[in-house]
């Protein structure tokens, strides 16, 4: 099944027309890779001009059945430099086959190999929290934005993503816990919290405070371990 589906990456400063973007086939993969009718289409699009890659999920008969766009900031951080995943949608039937795994490593391939020492993005998706703890050291579940570290990965963070500079000054991001507030104005996706393995940074989160339900999402970073770049199998 894996093989059906191909992840194909450019860097956005290469494609010759960047207003060529399908929306309305962009809209079509959030709608299904989410369950829920929204319009997204012009905060999405503006995340994917402030971009540094674009990858598209290909089937066998060359239907788009995924997109991620991912920011890597022109500064380092502690020696190497972060990859920021601004969003990825993949369809139902291309779920649950380790693709957005598998996307990440297409994108750091574009880069020379080791460049890579963190990863992370904003989601209130725990699926999302759980495939990001597999990657490394977490902020801020295995070690708190509230902490030196923590607190200079943050002051980094709010300097180089464009989306996270606009909800600092907006007052929605917490600086000590990352929990950017009222954010969505919902559950994004119809997905569970009942996840095993979740318990922890669930009760973690519940005692910052974070409001799911009120449209909360988290910044959540990973320090990279056995950095690799390997794409044959899930991650």
């Amino acid at each position: 099944m894996l093989n059906k589906f191909t992840w194909h990456f450019q860097k956005i400063s290469e494609i010759k027309d960047k207003d060529s973007f399908n929306v309305k086939e962009f809209h079509r993969v959030c709608v299904d890779s989410f369950g829920i009718e929204r319009d997204w289409d012009s905060e999405n699009i503006t995340k994917f001009r402030q971009s540094t890659l674009l990858g598209k999920l290909l089937d066998q008969t060359e239907e788009l059945c995924g997109i991620a766009y991912y920011s890597v900031p022109e500064k380092e951080l502690e020696n190497s430099y972060l990859l920021w995943e601004n969003g990825i949608c993949i369809v139902k039937k291309a779920q649950h086959l380790g693709l957005s795994n598998i996307a990440i490593e297409k994108a750091k391939l574009l880069f020379p190999e080791g460049i890579f020492g963190w990863f992370g993005g904003k989601s209130q998706n725990p699926k999302i929290f759980l495939r990001y703890q597999k990657l490394g050291k977490t902020f801020p579940f295995e070690q708190l934005y509230a902490t030196p570290e923590g607190q200079t990965l943050m002051t980094f963070l709010v300097e180089n993503i464009e989306e996270l500079k606009y909800l600092s000054i907006s007052g929605k991001l917490n600086l000590s816990s990352g929990i950017c507030t009222d954010d969505y104005s919902q559950y994004l996706g119809d997905y569970s919290i009942s996840l095993k393995g979740a318990e922890s940074f669930e009760n973690h989160l519940k005692k910052l405070g974070f409001n799911r339900p009120g449209g909360d999402s988290v910044v959540v970073i990973v320090k990279l371990e056995n950095i690799t770049h390997s794409t044959d199998k899930e991650t």
